[in-house]
């Protein structure tokens, strides 16, 4: 999944892949609690359970695998494009619709409290994939 926060990845992947096995940075904050606690500093180990996470799912023979990040550039992704391919998966990268003029109501809905200009800087260094599919 591919797409600045608020634009509906997470959504997505509950309405149609309800049986996967989800990798996202994201689940890194979540507390015992549920609670979603962010703390910047942190941030790398949260790709780095992404990925543990993520090849866990590839070694058990998981038969659906979604990656629920951001993945603004293809760098952010391509290990696990490379990764899933060495290990037999069918790979689809579905990125989220979204325009410039969306920012201000994905500032609004990301239930991660991502501020409006952080999701500006997104936007702006957000690449284009040829082999993405484009939904929503």
């Amino acid at each position: 999944m591919r797409g600045l926060p608020g634009s509906g990845k997470s959504t997505f992947v509950k309405e149609n892949f309800p049986d996967a096995v989800v990798c996202s940075a994201d689940s890194f904050f979540v507390n015992e609690d549920g609670e979603y606690i962010f703390e910047n500093w942190k941030l790398q180990q949260a790709h780095q359970h992404c990925f543990r996470t993520f090849i866990e799912a590839i070694t058990s023979d998981a038969e659906i695998i979604v990656i629920d990040n951001t993945n603004t550039c293809r760098w952010e992704y391509e290990n696990y494009v490379f990764m899933a391919e060495k290990f037999g998966y069918r790979i689809r990268i579905i990125r989220m619709n979204f325009a410039e003029s969306d920012i201000p109501l994905f500032g609004k809905r990301n239930i991660h409290g991502v501020p409006e200009l952080k999701i500006n800087q997104m936007f702006e260094r957000f690449e284009d994939d040829t082999d993405e599919e484009i939904r929503g």
